[in-house]
């Protein structure tokens, strides 16, 4: 494979990783939800042997699917609010026009995810 057809595939992937996001999303809002609320969960990896992942991810059915992530060079470690923040925001932006309305967002984390500036963020998003 030369590098032109890995770029293509590379584009293919993206495209086509973000259609099957919508249609699970699609799949989950549509379902019968009697509590009617979007589970995501956020949290930090290793990437590779010198990289580190911040990642927002939804639950469906069992199975968490990532939908916003920063990358970072460096070992799996703490985050800092700012980009905690930064991630959220971003993946607000994303959901806003397709969160259906009456619905809520609960968003499951650990202990690096105590930021008092962070905690006021998630409470006004939905606000």
């Amino acid at each position: 494979m030369n590098e032109i057809q890995l770029f293509y595939l590379f584009l293919y992937y993206i495209f086509l990783s973000k259609l099957i996001i919508a249609v699970i999303l699609q799949q989950l809002f549509s379902k019968s939800n009697s509590k009617k609320r979007l589970l995501l969960t956020i949290d930090g990896t290793s990437t590779g042997s010198s990289h580190a992942t911040l990642a927002i991810s939804f639950l469906f059915e069992g199975v968490s699917y990532p939908l916003y992530w920063i990358t970072r060079k460096g070992s799996k470690g703490y985050f800092s609010e700012k980009q905690h923040m930064e991630l959220i925001e971003k993946c607000a932006k994303l959901l806003e026009p397709i969160l259906p309305t009456g619905w809520s967002i609960l968003l499951l984390d650990d202990g690096e995810f105590d930021g008092s500036n962070l905690q006021i963020l998630c409470r006004d998003v939905r606000g």
